[in-house]
């Protein structure tokens, strides 16, 4: 009889685990405002970083915003850059980090290929500036697709002109490819561009 007791309370214990397990995978922790380079991927087409955390992605667009505006990620997991319990309120009460844009320059814009594989990012926060969102500007040959913003506060404002690009996944799409993406979340715009996916648009989507 104790052996038995003993092996039933093996198997629960087993399956405690397991149906936990699913739970874990699935959640994605909250962004600390630093930056990861990823353990794998060298960023090229064939082997696009794999990004599966948000200090990886804010490294990822670290990387573009310096020059290398061409490189390719895909995400293998949920981002969350800030907590999102609170986050239609975050147009009078900030969350803990704000998000700068991929491809935050005319300079800079994103080239390469960015894979959401279906994953979602959520918490962007944004208060101000021109040609905002996940990725500000994408250039000539850049694709973005399958990625899905949600539970997110962006807004633009004019910077040096009459101009406010903001949007959810892209500020502005300058002759680049937006495919599968979706938003939910607050766009405010003070100037000329507002949009769910992208607010400037003079590629493909």
């Amino acid at each position: 009889m104790e052996r038995k007791r003993l092996i039933l309370g093996l198997l629960l214990c087993v399956a405690f685990v397991f149906l936990h397990m699913p739970l874990t995978a699935c959640a994605a922790s909250t962004w600390d405002g630093s930056s990861t380079a990823p353990t794998q991927g060298s960023g090229t087409s064939g082997d696009p970083y794999k990004i599966g955390t948000a200090e990886e992605l804010a490294w990822f667009a670290g990387q573009v915003n310096s020059g290398d505006t061409g490189i390719c990620a895909v995400l293998t997991a949920n981002i969350k850059l800030n907590d999102t319990d609170k986050w239609t309120d975050w147009a009078t009460a900030p969350p803990a980090n704000a998000w700068t844009p991929i491809g935050n320059s005319s300079a800079n814009q994103f080239a390469g290929s960015f894979d959401g594989n279906g994953h979602t990012v959520s918490g962007i926060y944004i208060s101000s500036g021109d040609c905002v969102g996940l990725f500000g500007r994408v250039g000539t040959g850049g694709n973005i697709r399958n990625v899905r913003v949600t539970e997110s506060y962006i807004a633009s404002s004019p910077e040096a002109s009459i101009y406010s690009r903001g949007a959810g996944v892209c500020g502005q799409n300058n002759r680049g490819s937006i495919n599968g993406c979706y938003n939910y979340g607050t766009v405010v715009g003070t100037g000329n561009f507002v949009g769910g996916i992208c607010a400037e648009n003079y590629g493909t989507i």
